[in-house]
């Protein structure tokens, strides 16, 4: 198992860490898993895991830097998208304060 820390980013720090494996098919793949440092003194805790991926070996078997850049990239995407999930449409809120509740003067 390949492991490198600290990776990186104007988002944050990252440890990625690569393993070779074989699929049900027997192929080999490579197991990718991003973590994010979780403020927590406790060593176990440390780390909180953010992203896994598996990627065939024959795609990625001379460019392991690339793939922990890619694996990372995808990582924030995943972030940003869970944080959009979570965060509440201030608009859509208002609106719905504002509104009346009278459907009468709307067409069906």
């Amino acid at each position: 198992m390949l492991t490198k820390f600290p990776i990186k980013s104007d988002r944050g720090v990252y440890r990625v860490t690569i393993r070779r494996s074989l699929n049900i098919i027997f192929n080999y793949v490579y197991v990718i898993k991003v973590y994010q440092e979780s403020g927590s003194k406790f060593p176990l805790l440390r780390f909180k895991k953010i992203y896994h991926d598996v990627v065939s070996v024959i795609d990625w078997r001379d460019d392991l830097i690339n793939l922990a850049k890619k694996s990372v990239i995808e990582a924030e995407l995943y972030l940003d998208r869970e944080y959009r999930k979570s965060t509440p449409n201030l608009q859509a809120i208002e609106a719905f304060r504002n509104w009346d509740g009278d459907m009468t003067k709307e067409k069906r």
